[in-house]
């Protein structure tokens, strides 16, 4: 048989070194946007450019479209 033991809060906080394992600082919503934000368009642009540059090296002469001559 295994024995449970809890706290409360209030005995936890009594020694924090003991029984808190979690970063105890402040939650910034703004920083975590931001870095959410770049790595979402970060990660957008270079599969666009990837593509963009994937179809101009498959289209023969370079990816340029000559004029017709008339």
């Amino acid at each position: 048989m295994y024995s449970v033991s809890a706290l409360t809060l209030e005995e936890a906080q009594a020694d924090p070194e003991k029984y808190i394992r979690y970063d105890t600082e402040p939650y910034s919503q703004m920083k975590h946007m931001l870095l959410s934000s770049a790595i979402t368009y970060g990660i957008l642009l270079l599969s666009l450019f990837g593509t963009h540059l994937i179809v101009c090296m498959t289209q023969p002469g370079g990816g340029r479209n000559p004029r017709r001559s008339k």
